[in-house]
């Protein structure tokens, strides 16, 4: 039995909300971060206050470019960086493990919710032009 095909847009707004809330993140993606990648891919992206919306907007604009796979990319590789940076800390400092362990946690959850919405593209959307 094949597997019913997931609304692109529901996937790309939940992972939004993901990115956008630093303790789901498990780091704090800012606008100037979402406008380089932007920029970076060559995609526009409208600035606003609302971080998860400006995040959900660039993603959906993405797809419209033909660079979600890139930009999902470079969202994953920034959040394994910031990650990287909090071990690195807490491996530094063994005191703040502690302080830094959900963080870490939760970033690993959130790249494999970015892993998770790269893979509902590619097997659903990716092609489908």
């Amino acid at each position: 039995m094949e597997s019913e095909r997931p609304s692109l847009t529901m996937v790309i707004k939940n992972l939004a909300r993901i990115l956008a809330t630093p303790y789901r993140a498990g780091t704090f993606i800012t606008l100037v971060d979402v406008r380089n990648i932007a920029v970076k891919l060559d995609i526009p992206v409208a600035v606003k206050e609302d971080r998860r919306r400006v995040i959900e907007e660039f993603l959906l604009a993405a797809v419209d470019y033909g660079k979600l796979s890139e930009a999902l990319a470079m969202m994953k590789e920034l959040v394994e960086s910031r990650r990287a940076r909090l071990e690195g800390l807490a491996d530094e400092y063994p005191g703040s493990r502690s302080l830094v362990e959900e963080y870490i946690e939760a970033s690993v959850n959130a790249v494999r919710a970015i892993e998770e919405a790269e893979e509902v593209y590619r097997r659903f959307y990716a092609g489908s032009d």
